[in-house]
């Protein structure tokens, strides 16, 4: 452990070291940590892949899955009405529609935009 602002100075000078270490004896002591993080993966990944769908399709969450979408939807909804309210009293050239430059083509006929 190490205060925040040393972290960085310690990692390289930790680095520095080690690359000073043989080769060989640095390459093996990793391949024997990795071997070792493999095994406790191998071990325990069947538990926790089952906790982890059971944790998925539990009722507990649909509901908080539920509960979050119908906030968003509630929220996303008062924000259009506002939205529309807004474009409604206000000037509808600052919301990008310009009657003077919009034309229609119907049935290859140019019609005039709408009014």
């Amino acid at each position: 452990m190490c205060p925040d602002a040393e972290v960085l100075d310690r990692a390289v000078a930790c680095a520095h070291k080690i690359a000073t270490l043989p080769r060989r004896a640095v390459e093996d002591t990793k391949r024997v940590i990795n071997m070792h993080l493999e095994r406790s993966i191998l071990a325990t990944i069947d538990h926790a892949l089952a906790a982890e769908d059971r944790s998925v399709t539990s009722p507990e969450l649909r509901a908080n899955l539920d509960r979050l979408l119908a906030r968003r939807d509630k929220e996303t909804e008062a924000g259009l009405v506002n939205r529309w309210k807004t474009y409604l009293s206000s000037d509808r050239a600052a919301f990008g529609s310009s009657k003077s430059s919009v034309s229609t083509r119907v049935g290859g006929k140019k019609r005039a935009p709408f009014s």
